[in-house]
């Protein structure tokens, strides 16, 4: 069976992974990149025919580029097996489809829509060695000041998420690990408050999820760009650029999108935003829920 749909899933190494690989049946081609700092061996995982792995592996921190990497390793391993696939969907190791596997392909197949969160936002170099708090005063979001300032995450000691994952690395108490991380984030910043600002390398800026699904249309459309050393090292130093990086390539490209006849329906998965409830606790999503979030709620019955 010759797949029309790649879904590329970014796994941390979650024990959920194989839950997703048992349920997606050979109607999707799947490519897997497993977080190369979670230690674990590929051969760890029961892997359906119509399965592959990222051979190239890439360690993942929260907000760091190497996520960009890893979704850009698993475009390239699915063009080299097949060049026509129709869709290309980016989700996460521990999420689960909440329709049936008909009406998911059904609306991946809908190739005048494409599942992305595109939201332009302001450009404003006064953000630049400003708190990020005073772009959250000003627009009600953060994503301004990510496009005025560097930051490297693609470390336990400088991620803002890795504090278990450096004490565990280094040996080291967790207090002894917040001096070390707080020393060299102060390091650091010292010297990236110093580069030059970034070029003005796109007329308008976008932000949207990390999680989406394109056609190949869109994805031929942005290719060349999209391993472009000149994109790459833009983002590179980049607060969360896997939230912008193929967002504004695609977003910078609307002539061609509206001759192709492409329309936005918004991110395809459930991303639950509440604080209260932002830290893995127990959520059952309602059908309402998921309707109300856009998320192929015009496919649930």
């Amino acid at each position: 069976m010759k797949q029309k749909i790649a879904v590329l899933i970014m796994s941390s190494g979650q024990r959920a992974l194989q839950y997703l690989l048992d349920l997606l049946d050979d109607r999707f081609f799947i490519v897997v990149h497993v977080d190369q700092k979670s230690g674990i061996d590929n051969a760890s995982w029961r892997m359906p025919s119509h399965a592959v792995f990222c051979q190239q592996r890439f360690p993942v921190f929260w907000g760091g580029f190497n996520l960009v990497l890893a979704i850009r390793e698993c475009i390239r391993t699915a063009f080299e097996v097949n060049r026509d696939f129709a869709r290309f969907a980016v989700i996460a190791g521990d999420s689960l489809p909440v329709v049936p596997l008909e009406s998911l392909e059904a609306a991946l197949l809908d190739l005048d829509r494409e599942y992305m969160g595109l939201f332009e936002i302001a450009n404003d170099p006064s953000l630049r060695n400003q708190p990020l708090s005073l772009s959250v005063e000003k627009y009600g979001n953060e994503q301004p000041w990510r496009f005025q300032n560097y930051c490297f995450y693609d470390d336990e000691l400088l991620s803002p998420r890795s504090r278990l994952e450096a004490a565990r690395k280094f040996g080291l108490d967790p207090g002894t690990t917040d001096y070390l991380r707080g020393s060299t984030e102060r390091i650091v910043n010292s010297i990236v408050h110093h580069l030059p600002p970034r070029s003005g390398l796109f007329p308008k800026l976008f932000f949207g999820e990390c999680w989406w699904a394109l056609s190949c249309d869109s994805i031929r459309l942005i290719a060349d760009d999209m391993f472009s050393e000149v994109y790459t090292e833009y983002f590179r130093f980049f607060r969360n650029p896997d939230e912008h990086f193929f967002h504004c390539l695609l977003g910078n490209k609307s002539v061609a999108l509206t001759t192709m006849g492409k329309t936005f329906a918004g991110n395809m998965m459930f991303v639950d935003q509440d604080p209260a409830r932002a830290h893995f606790g127990n959520d059952a999503l309602t059908v309402e829920e998921i309707k109300r979030g856009g998320y192929f709620g015009d496919v649930i019955a």
